[in-house]
């Protein structure tokens, strides 16, 4: 990736931590943060309070 395709996402460090830890070998962190949106179901997530 070069600098005119990167792109910064304001965390605090405890966040990074966590995706961090989910990092493997030479995995990058787009990469990974590709493989959790894929599995991320915010309708799910999100408790009805209707």
């Amino acid at each position: 990736m070069t600098k005119a395709t990167e792109s910064r996402i304001p965390c605090s460090r405890a966040t990074r931590r966590l995706v961090k830890a989910q990092k493997r070998g030479g995995e990058s962190y787009d990469n990974l943060l590709q493989k959790m949106a894929e599995q991320y179901a915010p309708d799910e997530s999100v408790e009805n309070t209707e």
